[in-house]
């Protein structure tokens, strides 16, 4: 995923990527706030029932429904699929375990805890996730000799890799459309 193609292409992919800090700010903020007083009013907990409640029509529903469920299952897959190998990864054991292993504490959760036991759990991984983030960005700064040794070493590995474009291969047609689809 992003820090594979953030290891290929060097930190033209960090600036390309960075456009989702603001965007992802600005929708939880704006959006989530409202949402949220929306959603204690109506008594809602998914946005179907956000889509029910303003529209009072069951096609927006049923098509609404239909997507969720095709691209939640395609995102479910790989988050599977990724802790199924990271598992592997970790312990020696079989992929195929850790696959049944991941897949059914997803099931459990879920059915046994509902859709605010799933929300509870992603935002306690969410901070997981960014204090992990910067204790790692602190220690891999130390291993590496600070932010001026680790440039340098890039720098030597390849230039392309500090460049906004890294050398051609992120066009700025590309990096604009990308900013206006992801940040709009």
């Amino acid at each position: 995923g992003g820090p594979g193609i953030a290891y290929k292409l060097g930190l033209g992919w960090v600036l390309l990527a960075s456009i989702q800090i603001p965007t992802a700010f600005l929708t939880l903020g704006i959006l989530g706030k409202k949402l949220a007083i929306i959603s204690r009013k109506i008594d809602g907990i998914t946005i179907n029932d956000f889509l029910r409640a303003r529209y009072q029509n069951k096609w927006v529903v049923i098509i609404s429904s239909i997507t969720i469920l095709l691209f939640f299952m395609a995102y479910m897959i790989v988050q599977v699929v990724g802790g199924a190998r990271l598992f592997e990864v970790l312990t020696g054991l079989d992929y195929n375990i850790g696959l049944i292993i991941f897949g059914f504490s997803i099931i459990f959760y879920t059915v046994f805890g509902g859709f605010k036991t799933v929300a509870i759990t992603d935002a306690i991984q969410g901070v997981i996730m960014m204090i992990s983030s910067v204790i790692l960005f602190f220690v891999l700064k130390d291993a590496g000799g600070g932010m001026r040794n680790i440039m340098d070493t890039i720098y030597k590995m390849d230039p392309n890799l500090l460049t906004p474009t890294s050398g051609g291969n992120i066009s700025k047609p590309f990096i604009m459309s990308f900013w206006v689809l992801v940040g709009a």
